[in-house]
């Protein structure tokens, strides 16, 4: 699992797997992008392809 991958997880379940935290994770389908906000940033740094997450998935 990638260390981004493991930030959603820790993000979705709310447990500590990875030291990245992350804040505010946005999936638009229509746009096809995933937008995340790690915890202590103003704004969102990482937009990844949706794609992407559903292959690695």
């Amino acid at each position: 699992m990638s260390p981004l991958m493991a930030a959603i997880v820790r993000y979705v379940l709310d447990e500590p797997v990875t030291e990245l935290a992350i804040a505010e994770l946005t999936v638009s389908e229509r746009e096809n992008l995933v937008s995340i906000q790690p915890r202590g940033d103003a704004g969102f740094e990482e937009v990844q392809s949706l794609e992407d997450f559903r292959r690695d998935g």
